[in-house]
């Protein structure tokens, strides 16, 4: 049994978000603090696992405002949760991409998702392995308790409950 252990490569890997802002403009962020540790057994990506851990704790908006709201006990909490966590239960592959099946843990709250993730590609360049996904998903923000919900003048609400995520990974081969 051959195991490959692959880690991230944070200069070219990125996790963003966008969520609907105030009903008529959308926010984006991102998560610059975040590690993915994947591990594929005898060349079987169906035989592996991925890890993915975020550090709330560094969110940004560029709205210093903003941010300290997002890390506030209202929502992030970080005080109390440290980490977002996906650990993958089950790889499906199709034609054209992988669907992904995990628990996503946010503050005390799991739940199991599926997400697509696109295969871009694998190099080696000086004698350095690395291989690319990116995936695009939706969660809703009140499904982990992220509960910031005060109404505008319309009626809207100042966040919307769709967060959209888009995450671009590339991992590079560690051989033990």
């Amino acid at each position: 049994m051959k195991k490959e252990y692959w880690l991230l490569d944070e200069e070219h890997s990125s996790i963003v978000f966008k969520v609907k802002h105030m009903v008529i403009s959308t926010v984006m962020g991102h998560f610059p603090r975040f590690q993915v540790n994947a591990t594929i057994e005898d060349s079987d990506v169906k035989k592996g696992s991925i890890e993915c851990i975020i550090y709330p704790k560094d969110v940004t908006t560029n709205d210093k405002y903003r941010d300290n709201h997002l890390v506030s006990p209202e929502l992030f909490d970080v005080e109390r949760y440290q980490e977002i966590r996906f650990i993958s239960e089950d790889f499906k592959r199709t034609a054209k991409e992988f669907h992904l099946k995990g628990e996503l843990t946010i503050k005390d709250i799991t739940k199991t998702i599926e997400i697509p993730v696109t295969f871009l590609g694998k190099n080696k360049v000086n004698n350095i392995e690395r291989a690319a996904f990116e995936s695009n998903f939706v969660i809703n923000r009140d499904d982990f308790n992220l509960t910031y919900t005060p109404l505008i003048e319309s009626g809207g609400m100042v966040l919307g409950n769709e967060v959209s995520l888009s995450v671009h990974v590339t991992l590079i081969n560690k051989q033990v």
